[in-house]
């Protein structure tokens, strides 16, 4: 299994972000060619950081190989 982790600060305007992040950008990044599984997790608290992180995406592809397929691709 081969991941891709995502980190996203504090966004100045909140709703904005939710608003384009849930229904534009979250839609298109589940029509990755080889995704598996696509999740995304809340930070409420992070450590060792001085990012003031808000979300976090994890993508995950079956191997590095399905993956490159489509990074070479582009």
């Amino acid at each position: 299994m081969t991941k891709i982790l995502v980190t996203y600060e504090q966004p100045k305007n909140t709703e904005g972000f939710e608003r384009y992040y849930f229904e534009v950008h979250s839609p298109l990044a589940q029509k990755l060619p080889n995704l598996k599984n696509a999740s995304v997790y809340r930070v409420l608290q992070s450590k060792n950081t001085d990012a003031n992180l808000y979300l976090i995406a994890e993508l995950e592809f079956e191997n590095l190989t399905l993956l490159n397929e489509h990074w070479h691709q582009q």
